[in-house]
């Protein structure tokens, strides 16, 4: 399982860097150092293929962890990325931030979590839950 977690995170990082190498340099080395840091993270990994041809249209990952330091830095990342997005949007426990390059739309959305853990964890009042989800898709679905 642990082999699977790490290779979809590194599946997804590297479509990330297809998508654009410098509009999410920084979202893009957040994630890195976090997925190096913690290897047994608690990631979702789904991905959309095309009924007929089997074409990768969409594929999303979800991680979500409760360590404050970690969450801190890919929030800087996604702020510090946002000039070079279509979209920012920013409310109470929610960033989302949009790219768009060469056919790939490539969304970033952060979550805190207000009122307890997430699902399948348990809560540490020293840290916040959160959850970070990634999706890239084709820019025509």
């Amino acid at each position: 399982m642990l082999k699977f977690r790490h290779i979809a995170t590194m599946l997804v990082i590297m479509l990330m860097t297809a998508v654009s190498a410098s509009a999410q340099k920084n979202i893009e080395a957040a994630l890195a150092a976090l997925t190096k840091k913690y290897p047994d993270a608690r990631i979702t990994y789904s991905e959309y293929r095309t009924p007929k041809t089997h074409k990768l249209e969409r594929v999303t990952q979800v991680i979500s962890m409760s360590d404050q330091d970690e969450y801190n830095k890919l929030l800087r990342a996604l702020e510090a990325d946002a000039a070079e997005s279509v979209r920012f949007t920013k409310v109470t426990g929610v960033v989302t931030v949009k790219f768009e390059d060469d056919g790939k739309v490539s969304t970033y959305s952060l979550l805190k979590s207000a009122t307890g853990p997430i699902a399948g964890q348990t809560s540490n009042k020293k840290h916040g839950d959160w959850m970070l989800s990634i999706t890239i898709r084709n820019e025509d679905d």
